[in-house]
């Protein structure tokens, strides 16, 4: 009966510690809501659905290539390549509403570890979603995959946008939330064509 016992409460503190092993913060369906949400409100924001009624979206967040690895790191022309995660000390170093607590820090660096590409979901983009695909006439958005805050109520995000063969656009936004809603509070033009 000891021995019973004995194993009995090794598989159960071996079942408790994985319920506690930190979980990959893109595997959690809440932070692709957020991710959808921010998404959806940009596209709002830039009046994408009145000036580009043809749009379709990359289907596909590409993941981040670590600043590790940077020396190796060529950036593709836009809608196909990987972006390098960004030192984002130095992206918001001059404004006031972000100074980062090293758990931020913690928590930014973590999703610089767990980056893997994100699908869009059907639910929100299916009828939007496209492979990119150059020939076809319609503009393509794509968005880098967004970085949170702890608290989620500040994003950074690049996000790009082709509309012909010379014509197009790719920026860097920052972003808060408030009362519920993203604001863009700083934004960058990246390159124009």
């Amino acid at each position: 009966m000891i021995k019973y016992f004995k194993y009995s409460s090794l598989w159960l503190l071996i079942f408790l510690s994985g319920c506690f092993e930190e979980q990959n913060i893109y595997d959690q369906s809440d932070n692709l809501n957020d991710i959808e949400n921010l998404i959806a409100q940009i596209i709002e924001m830039d009046s994408i659905e009145n000036n580009y009624p043809d749009y379709k979206i990359v289907a596909v967040l590409p993941k981040y290539v670590r600043r590790e690895n940077q020396d190796n790191f060529k950036p593709r022309p836009p809608l196909s390549g990987h972006y390098l995660f960004p030192d984002l000390e130095k992206e918001f170093s001059e404004m006031k509403e972000t100074n980062f607590s090293s758990d931020e820090n913690i928590y930014i660096k973590k999703q610089e570890e767990d980056s893997k590409p994100i699908e869009l979901s059907e639910k929100m983009f299916g009828k939007r979603k496209s492979k990119i695909d150059f020939k076809s006439q319609n503009t393509l958005l794509s968005f880098s995959i967004p970085i949170f805050n702890k608290s989620r109520n500040i994003a950074w995000i690049k996000t790009e946008f082709v509309c012909g063969e010379l014509c197009g656009e790719g920026k860097t936004l920052i972003l808060q939330k408030i009362n519920g809603k993203w604001k863009i509070i700083n934004k960058k033009t990246d390159w124009i064509s």
